[in-house]
This record gives C-alpha cells, structure tokens and sequence, in this order.
C-alpha cells in the first residue's frame, strides 16, 4: 500500500525542513484489523481494491459483516457507496500473480457510511473528537450509577440526613477541639 503512493502521510517537522519523508500512516494494522486512510474516495476505493486483491492472492479472506467505511470531516454518514473495479484497474498496483486479477476476482460492494466506527474497542467519529468515545462510553456506564444514586438520596428522610450531618459535625468538631481523644 505504501508503494502504492495512495494514503495518508503525516508531516513531521523533519520532512517540513525536507531532511525526512513523510511518515505513510495510510493503513493501520493490529492483528486482523485493517484500517485504510485516505485523502479521497477514489484513492480509498483503489487501496481496498489493493488489500482484496492481496487477500485474494494469500487465500485470506475477508469479514465483509466488520467492514465499515466513514468519511471524516464530513457529514455523509448514511450515503450508500458503490464500489467496484474495472478489469485492470489495479494491475499498477497488484504484482506476483500468475495472470491479471479478472473483474470476478473484485465483486463489487455496497456500503453505507457510518458517523463513527469501532476500532479495537475505542470508538472514532467523523470529527476525529479524541473525548467522542469516552463520552460515549461515560453516558452508557454512569447513567446506571447516577440513577442507582439518585434513588437511594431520594430513599433517606430529611430527618436522617440532618442526623447524619450532626453526628458528623460533632465527630469533626471533638477532633479538633480534642485532639488526643476524650478525656
């Protein structure tokens, strides 16, 4: 993919002063998850016909019910994206096969583009906002505590509570006023 010219590069300040490239940051691997990133929709139409057509070759194949496209910085979610590729389309791209991927080869895909995406757990949006997947994760996991709070605090009579804070008080106040304990 790299080789490719397709993706993402990120800009250093050494490659701003031209003494390094850019780093290609294009496609993030983890184990079996794939993330490809690009500058346009051709260019990320071209770069997942190149992993297919890799996959293809390898006799990988890949989870089509785990795929998920998501433009970023645009607000597209739920347009449905065709895909497909013309027979040597990505010959440039493609090299070691015994004969050129046929039309066949690549069937055609639809997807629908998503607002966010799941990526090894940690939720990304079309914003690229780093407190999107915390403030996701915090609404569906403290909503419970804060209810289960809010009925006990509504299960305590006044009554106890103004107890509870003259019994604190008065412990605070022999601590200060006695600090070595009762006499």
């Amino acid at each position: 993919l790299e080789a490719s010219g397709l993706g993402v590069r990120l800009e250093t300040p050494e490659s701003r002063a031209g003494s390094s490239s850019p780093i290609f940051v294009g496609a993030v691997l983890k184990t079996d998850d794939v993330v490809l990133m690009c500058d346009t929709e051709r260019d990320l139409r071209i770069a997942y016909g190149i992993v297919k057509a890799w996959c293809y070759m390898n006799r990988f194949d890949l989870s089509f019910s785990k795929q998920q496209v998501m433009a970023v910085g645009a607000s597209l979610a739920g347009r449905e994206v065709h895909w497909s590729w013309a027979e040597g389309e990505l010959d440039p791209f493609v090299t070691g096969m015994d004969r050129p991927l046929a039309s066949y080869d690549l069937e055609p895909e639809t997807y629908t583009l998503a607002s966010f995406i799941d990526y090894l757990g940690d939720e990304i949006d079309v914003t690229l906002d780093p407190d999107f997947a915390l403030a996701r994760r915090l609404s569906s996991k403290a909503t419970p505590v804060i209810e289960k709070m809010r009925a006990v605090n509504d299960s305590v009579t006044a009554l106890a509570r103004s107890d509870l804070l003259a019994t604190m008080n008065a412990l605070y106040r022999s601590a200060i006023e006695y600090p070595s304990g009762p006499t």
